[in-house]
């Protein structure tokens, strides 16, 4: 089997961990008085539609009426479902949000269009690129500086990148997973941040979002003891999260499909007077070392009490015996185990509800339902499950064929 070594100093895909950067940037701008949190996107953004009447707020705690993403970006991301937001640029992002239906907002409801949108308004108010703002005011402050838009070259499986393009304020993070852990401590040590006041806003509970809250885009989940602030992400070349109590923070990166369990596992890991219990669970369920088939890359990094320690799966040693990263493997071939059919199944997902619901709004329910019908039909005959099944083979040829000696 070939064996491919993971770098020491790998990066990632932070996919939707992004956010929480953009979550800065706007808790930096309000307390420069660069902007306020109740100014309208189409202040910065013109031309957008009703979308240009969401807040900044909203647009930062989801809770602005937009859609996850608009009609056009889902259409390309079904066609080019392996790299869904190539070739989405500003003025084509603007364009297709000036024809997205906005909903009432109030309500919490996950949008990567929103944010993205957040963070090209926070870049037309200070005028630099959004890369340039996010490094100069987050990314160097913090010290992360093998973080950024970096090329997928440096990627553990590069062929299974995405190129986010304008979407880029909302997914579009490379970095270390030692600089992901720069960014979680942000969470746990708000104070010792480089920028005290903006953290503590970004981490203020703004909206109310599925059983926790929402800050300025960090995710924050109750739990005993306090609440876990907290992000994942997950792109067509692995998953990442980050997250943070006021005791500890935690990164993890994994060049793999992600696992619905995985995001679940790495909050426990959090959890108060059981930290070393609760990693040990992620270490087993994230790497199970025993199981060949499940060699896959895994870097964790753990901080507890002001102290960094990192560990390289999938031969993890005890969480405190290695206090440096180390190396892993994938393989036989990484970027073919990246599942197209899995990208296509999640954009499907996003795509479905919206597409249906503006298609019965446009043409009709009884049209939109023969539609659905239309595409089941059309993806049962390309699976084959339509054609009539073979005959069966004569006994005496199948056990030819499987090796047995047949009846003299």
């Amino acid at each position: 089997m070939r064996v491919r070594i993971i770098p020491r100093a790998a990066s990632f895909e932070a996919g939707s961990v992004t956010k929480v950067v953009t979550g800065l940037l706007l808790a930096l701008a309000i307390d420069a008085r660069e902007v306020s949190g109740a100014d309208r996107l189409d202040r910065f953004l013109p031309g957008t539609g009703p979308a240009g009447g969401a807040t900044l707020a909203e647009l930062a705690t989801h809770t602005s009426g937009l859609p996850r993403l608009p009609a056009g970006a889902l259409l390309r991301a079904l066609a080019h479902s392996s790299d869904p937001y190539r070739g989405t640029s500003l003025r084509r992002l603007i364009r297709d949000t000036r024809w997205t239906h906005r909903g009432p907002p109030g309500e919490a409801a996950y949008s990567n269009l929103g944010v993205a949108l957040l963070g090209h308004g926070l870049a037309a108010a200070a005028a630099r690129p959004y890369w340039d703002l996010a490094r100069a005011r987050v990314l160097a402050p913090l010290g992360m500086a093998s973080s950024g838009n970096l090329p997928a070259s440096i990627l553990p499986v590069p062929a299974a990148a995405w190129h986010l393009g304008a979407f880029a304020p909302a997914d579009g993070l490379r970095a270390t997973v030692a600089d992901l852990l720069r960014l979680a401590w942000v969470a746990a040590r708000p104070g010792e941040s480089p920028f005290p006041a903006a953290a503590a806003d970004a981490l203020t509970p703004h909206a109310v979002m599925g059983d926790g809250h929402v800050g300025w885009c960090w995710q924050l989940t109750p739990q005993s003891g306090g609440p876990v602030a907290w992000h994942n992400g997950a792109t067509g070349s692995g998953w990442a999260f980050i997250g943070a109590t006021s005791s500890c923070a935690l990164a993890a990166c994994v060049p793999s499909r992600r696992q619905p369990s995985w995001d679940d596992i790495a909050r426990q890991a959090l959890a108060p007077d059981g930290n070393e219990d609760a990693w040990s669970a992620t270490r087993e369920a994230i790497v199970p070392a025993s199981s060949a088939r499940w060699r896959r890359a895994v870097t964790v990094a753990f901080g507890l009490g002001g102290i960094t320690i990192s560990a390289w799966g999938p031969r993890l040693p005890g969480i405190k015996a290695d206090l440096g990263i180390g190396t892993g493997t994938i393989g036989p071939d990484p970027a073919a185990r990246i599942s197209v059919v899995a990208s296509i199944g999640y954009f499907a997902n996003l795509a479905g509800p919206p597409a249906i619901g503006a298609l019965a709004q446009s043409a009709g329910l009884l049209s939109a339902l023969w539609l659905l019908v239309a595409l089941f039909l059309a993806a049962f005959a390309a699976a084959g499950v339509l054609r009539p099944r073979p005959a069966a083979r004569p006994t005496g040829e199948t056990a030819g064929q499987v090796g047995e000696r047949p009846a003299r």
